[in-house]
């Protein structure tokens, strides 16, 4: 994904990854993306979440926590 702004990977229609203009871009289009597929589904926590995309892994959780304990400690250093 490389110069496209899509931290995430996210998959395009039709195949191949989307591209983005902007980081902003992006981070609105997943955030809502979680919103609508897990948050408002009642998948409010990092294991539930877990639960629905990636059944079976249950290390997937921590993981992604430890990215977003890195993105936590970013900011609250950076502001």
């Amino acid at each position: 994904c490389a110069n496209s702004f899509n931290a995430w990977g996210r998959k395009a229609r039709g195949g191949g990854y989307r591209g983005y203009s902007s980081w902003k871009e992006s981070i609105i289009d997943q955030t809502g993306y979680l919103r609508e597929r897990y948050y408002n589904a009642g998948l409010a926590t990092l294991q539930s979440m877990g639960s629905k995309y990636a059944p079976g892994n249950g290390r997937w959780p921590g993981k992604v926590s430890y990215f977003l304990n890195d993105v936590r400690s970013y900011r609250r250093n950076n502001r």
